[in-house]
């Protein structure tokens, strides 16, 4: 187990050397800009950020807990006979201070689109391009049947099979 931890600190030396000779991709004159804290914060570094707005949540949370339990005490003494003001807002009511501008609408009217109809076009287009398909296929199935058929559409000779020698061109000629 020592020899496995002394490899990888000294795989993880060797690492760390060759990433130090590559070269930084930065232009030398690169400035970035550096973290400033708020103006009424002297907080000048991430860290101090970070720790800043820990302190900060934690009082946030501390204060929304005291605030639901505060609710919650409360929440005991409701009254079922309390019924909440409605809120209506008309327009109409407000007929001194409504402007020219009206608010007419115009009324939902139903699409002149009869859905059913193309379902059905699009159906029937469907079944026009299978039996063009179909008959793509069956013309070209047979095209190649007729042409491969017969022997003589290979370009093969004539071959006696009943003699030793290949017969020639004269003698088969001949009758």
């Amino acid at each position: 187990m020592r020899d496995a931890n002394a490899k990888a600190d000294e795989w993880r030396q060797d690492a760390n050397d060759a990433l130090d000779k590559i070269p930084s991709p930065l232009p030398d004159d690169y400035n970035p800009p550096q973290y400033v804290g708020g103006p009424e914060e002297d907080v000048h570094n991430v860290t101090a950020e970070k720790k800043r707005h820990r302190e900060k949540t934690d009082y946030f949370m501390q204060q929304s807990a005291v605030a639901l339990d505060a609710f919650a005490e409360l929440n005991q003494y409701a009254n079922d006979e309390f019924t909440p003001p409605e809120f209506n807002f008309n327009f109409s009511d407000h007929a001194d201070k409504k402007s020219p501008f009206e608010f007419d609408f115009e009324d939902l009217k139903a699409s002149t689109i009869d859905l059913n109809l193309w379902l059905i076009q699009f159906g029937s287009l469907s079944a026009m391009m299978f039996y063009a398909d179909f008959a793509f296929r069956a013309y070209h199935s047979v095209r190649l049947m007729y042409y491969y058929w017969g022997r003589g559409a290979l370009g093969l000779k004539d071959v006696d099979i009943t003699a030793d020698k290949e017969v020639s061109e004269v003698s088969a000629s001949e009758p």
